[in-house]
């Protein structure tokens, strides 16, 4: 099975990575549409097992690969 790039926190491994967005609430489908993602992402993993601060290391690729990002740098 290949592995597939998914976002995932370098400092626990966790995938509870969380992405600052805006919605708005659509009352047609009764659901939320997402209008824009914002810049923040945390790991939720690590933000529970602190004082709360947005922590951890989030990087989108395949956990426990190497992965060079587009400015060459290695996560």
């Amino acid at each position: 099975m290949a592995h597939k790039e998914t976002w995932y926190c370098n400092t626990c491994g966790g995938l509870d990575v969380r992405h600052d967005a805006v919605a708005r609430y659509n009352p047609e489908t009764s659901e939320f549409d997402n209008i824009a993602v914002l810049d923040d992402t945390w790991c939720e993993d690590c933000m529970e097992a602190s004082s709360g601060e947005n922590v951890g290391d989030p990087a989108f690729g395949i956990p426990g690969v190497t992965n060079e990002c587009e400015d060459g740098e290695l996560t």
